[in-house]
């Protein structure tokens, strides 16, 4: 995956929810720390490209962990905390890479994104994977945010035609589409990275188990001067609506 890394940081911080005392300024604690040795590739103590979201007083953030210099982390890691960010858990998602705990078969994984299905009761971290033959966005979702499920394909792709996801659900209560949850990315016509592109949206009705087949919505693009990286939203009414490249589309 091809997004830029601005610096590269020995641990992933996050502020706590609340002061020791009255008046006292919130202290960053430290909710992960790459763990990974020189045997694993990567230049280590390093975690980037996080993402997290919220839900009640749960926090779940997701993030490199080891990044490549190609591109990508040895690993995909995961911090949550159930008390509003006063204390975390973190670990490293299964069967992403060769060196999850669950050994994949992907080289590297990137682009974490973070989003809760509130219909499901499911976390989902969605990640991009380098694979042998091609490219691939998977989703792994979890219960509590701690134990996760083997990930689930969204799509295979050929290699580099995929970059720059994001992910949300429709959790609104009077929502037509609520337990909706939406993936979508940048998808080139050809590879590497050239002929049209278009803004990929798929979709899961089941707390991203599966998912269903790609939606194409063709933009215009100059490598020069653009940075492509959809953004997705859901109104109260279950429209959702789709920035990219200051053009918003709307999905009835």
């Amino acid at each position: 995956m091809r997004r830029g890394l601005v610096a590269l940081v020995p641990l992933l911080a996050a502020v706590a929810a609340s002061a020791s005392a009255a008046g006292d300024r919130p202290a960053p604690a430290r909710i992960s720390a790459d763990g990974f040795g020189a045997e694993v590739p990567g230049s280590h103590a390093t975690e980037v490209e996080p993402s997290a979201a919220a839900w009640g007083s749960t926090i779940v953030a997701a993030f490199q962990v080891g990044r490549n210099r190609g591109g990508g982390g040895s690993a995909i890691g995961f911090a949550t905390s159930h008390d509003g960010g006063r204390t975390w858990r973190d670990g490293l998602l299964p069967g992403l890479t060769s060196y999850s705990p669950v050994p994949g078969t992907a080289a590297r994984a990137s682009d974490p994104v973070v989003a809760y299905d509130a219909a499901h009761g499911r976390w989902l971290v969605a990640s991009g994977l380098s694979l042998p033959d091609g490219g691939a966005w998977v989703v792994s979702s979890s219960a509590d945010g701690l134990t996760w499920n083997l990930p689930a394909t969204a799509v295979l792709a050929p290699p580099f035609t995929i970059d720059k996801d994001w992910m949300t659900c429709d959790n609104w209560p009077k929502s037509p589409f609520r337990g909706r949850c939406y993936l979508a990315y940048a998808n080139w016509e050809r590879s590497p990275f050239s002929g049209q592109v278009s803004v990929a949206v798929q979709t899961s009705t089941d707390g991203g188990t599966t998912w269903g087949p790609q939606v194409l919505v063709p933009v215009d693009y100059d490598v020069v001067t653009d940075t492509l990286s959809p953004e997705l939203a859901v109104r109260p009414n279950g429209e959702l609506v789709v920035t990219s490249n200051e053009t918003a589309y709307r999905f009835d």
